[in-house]
């Protein structure tokens, strides 16, 4: 390699005095005199190499002037008689030429001067190798600091501009970390809109959606521990009372018997309840659904709570159109349950002796319900959160105050939903004071 450069720099050498001897031997030749204050005053204005000599001849090879190195003139002129006809033939020669000194090792370039067309003489420039090897390793030096400097400033741009580059990728390894132990505040603050700002934004919406859930799931904990917690409580008083003769005879027994018996089966309701609501929500429940009459599921819960219907004293009001019979896109028994929490809900929460209607109509591709019930008002603000688990406000609790597990509305709009179709409580219109629709799609559809 380092052959390789110093031959590179040597052809330069050779290459720099050839150009510099042929632009001499131009500008003499044009000044059409080679007397010697004619030659003295053009090579003045001529740029010569520092470390090289020139030399100018007449048509005898005998010096006229010269520029440059003093030593070695009369050495600079001794042309072989092959070199002088070349050179009196208009061509021009080149070689190498030993000095006295080993390093004095010179390369030389002849070129012929004409006037009028005749031979006039030449100039000779040459150059000492060593001087070719100098600036090599001046230009070397020159390049290799240059390399030095621009490595420099290349680490520390390339430092800095690799922290502000990687920076948005540390903030979301911190995130994600922060993420994997459970803490999932603050986001993650990268608001470009590049594929790292896209990244940051679903992370962020991850975390957030996580962050809920975790809380959502607390919070059912939470509430499942207390409502498994009453009915454990009179379960183990009733048992306890029993085992220590506290109660005596058939009857206080039979008595404590069937109070442990109604817990356990509101237990069961309430696992039973927890599950399918877990399921609905992950999306695990197997929901396969064909056409279903809910005109008739209507009509058979109805008839299931006929007894509380008239001891309260209700009316029932239907009007269901023209149509006998109504089939919607559901599954039977899931259905059948939600319309017995929103029947249920319905009777439990109305005035004694006041009416309870259920219309229903068209909406496009989906059969709408609206269910209305006089008795037990509900604010604007508790419409919402009745659907949610256990929620207890304005005197209502899903139907826990009915009776049952709590999650009965909870489970509705699951249910409802996972049937593609929605459901929620609206304004009411005198003379009712709750209304809730819910739609489901036609069979068909």
């Amino acid at each position: 390699m380092a052959v390789s450069v110093a031959a590179f720099f040597l052809d330069i050498l050779k290459e720099d005095v050839i150009f510099q001897t042929s632009k001499i031997a131009e500008i003499l030749s044009a000044g059409g005199s080679l007397e010697k204050s004619s030659v003295d005053r053009a090579l003045e204005k001529i740029p010569v190499f520092i470390d090289s000599g020139v030399r100018v001849f007449d048509r005898g090879f005998a010096l006229v002037s010269y520029a440059g190195e003093k030593s070695g003139i009369k050495d600079s002129l001794k042309f072989s008689d092959a070199e002088k006809k070349e050179l009196a033939a208009g061509r021009p020669v080149s070689g190498i030429r030993m000095g006295l000194l080993p390093a004095d090792r010179r390369f030389y370039s002849a070129s012929p001067v004409f006037i009028s067309g005749g031979f006039a003489g030449g100039v000779i420039c040459s150059a000492n190798f060593q001087a070719g090897e100098e600036r090599r390793k001046k230009l070397l030096n020159k390049i290799f600091a240059a390399l030095v400097i621009a490595l420099f400033f290349s680490a520390v741009t390339g430092y800095f501009l690799s922290r502000w580059l990687l920076s948005p990728f540390a903030r979301i390894q911190e995130a994600v970390l922060r993420y994997s132990a459970g803490d999932f505040k603050p986001k993650i603050d990268i608001r470009s809109s590049d594929d790292i700002g896209k990244i940051a934004k679903t992370l962020n919406e991850m975390s957030g959606r996580i962050e809920g859930l975790l809380k959502s799931q607390r919070d059912f904990l939470a509430d499942s521990s207390h409502e498994f917690k009453t009915p454990l409580t009179s379960i183990k008083g009733a048992s306890e009372a029993i085992a220590d003769g506290v109660v005596s005879g058939p009857a206080e027994i039979k008595v404590y018997a069937e109070r442990i018996s109604d817990e356990v089966n509101y237990l069961s309701e309430l696992v039973s309840d927890i599950l399918e609501l877990s399921r609905l929500e992950s999306g695990t429940a197997a929901i396969e659904t064909y056409p279903v009459d809910i005109a008739r599921v209507f009509y058979k819960t109805i008839e299931r709570y006929e007894e509380t219907i008239q001891r309260k004293k209700l009316r029932f009001e239907i009007n269901f159109g023209s149509d006998d019979k109504i089939e919607l896109m559901a599954e039977d028994k899931r259905l059948s349950k939600a319309v017995k929490n929103i029947i249920e809900n319905a009777i439990f929460y109305s005035s004694a002796e006041s009416v309870i209607s259920i219309a229903a109509f068209q909406d496009g591709e989906f059969h709408s319900f609206e269910i209305s019930n006089q008795g037990d008002p509900i604010k604007g603000e508790e419409r919402e959160k009745l659907f949610r688990r256990f929620y207890r406000g304005g005197g209502r609790s899903g139907n826990a105050g009915a009776g049952g597990s709590g999650l009965g509305l909870a489970i509705c709009r699951q249910t409802i939903e996972a049937f593609g179709g929605a459901i929620e409580f609206v304004e009411p219109k005198p003379p009712f004071d709750a209304v809730l629709t819910f739609r489901l799609k036609k069979a068909g559809n």
